[in-house]
């Protein structure tokens, strides 16, 4: 945003300067996209090709700020936000760190989620349409009855794989899709790698409550 452009290649500069600064965080674990990326780094191979195959959720946690600064950068330069244009910025962003074809397709499918929740439709609506290959509807109205835990943990890993820890940030997005708050707070109760589902969840439910559309 402040360079009123997108810049992979100044992103990445500003991702390393970020993770090599000092105590730029106190962070305890460091994801395994940032070791691998820096492995490659230390190694001398380009910017642009560091990034691993990594599969975890963490690949999606980005997405929704990159979104919301590119529809900014939109609405001040008063032109029209495009669709598949943003489609594309979310795949080239995300194979700086994470080039595993299914962390692609979750992001691909959350852009068009986010999109939809943006042009007024419902959560229901838009994942029965835009989600199919993550996650059923149907199956998701047997299992609402059910604690929270038996879904996210028994029926569907809570770890950090994005085969199972998007479907499952589905899940808990379209069970509460009418609160926020106990969204939320549901994502964090089960546990697991809840940080990332965290973000997910939480994108694709404030467009739901008073929390503001995502490209507004």
């Amino acid at each position: 945003v402040s360079r009123k452009a997108y810049d992979r290649e100044e992103w990445l500069k500003h991702y390393v300067r970020c993770m090599t600064k000092p105590n730029w965080h106190r962070d305890t674990y460091i994801e395994e996209c940032h070791r691998g990326f820096f492995t490659r780094y230390a190694m001398g191979k380009p910017l642009l090709k560091c990034g691993i195959k990594d599969e975890h959720i963490g690949g999606l946690a980005q997405i929704p700020a990159l979104l919301a600064a590119l529809a900014r950068l939109a609405e001040e330069e008063q032109r029209p936000l495009e669709r598949e244009a943003l489609r594309q910025s979310v795949r080239e962003h995300l194979v700086l760190t994470h080039r595993h074809s299914n962390v692609i397709r979750a992001a691909d499918c959350l852009t068009r989620l986010l999109w939809s929740l943006s042009e007024g439709e419902t959560l229901g609506d838009a994942l029965m349409r835009d989600a199919g290959d993550w996650f059923s509807t149907k199956r998701a109205q047997t299992w609402r009855a059910q604690p929270d835990t038996a879904i996210i943990g028994q029926k569907i890993s809570s770890a950090c794989y994005i085969d199972q820890a998007f479907p499952a940030s589905l899940y808990l997005a379209w069970k509460y899709q009418a609160d926020f708050v106990q969204g939320i707070q549901a994502n964090a109760e089960v546990g697991g790698d809840n940080c990332h589902r965290g973000v997910v969840v939480g994108a694709l439910l404030s467009p739901q409550t008073n929390c503001g559309a995502y490209f507004s």
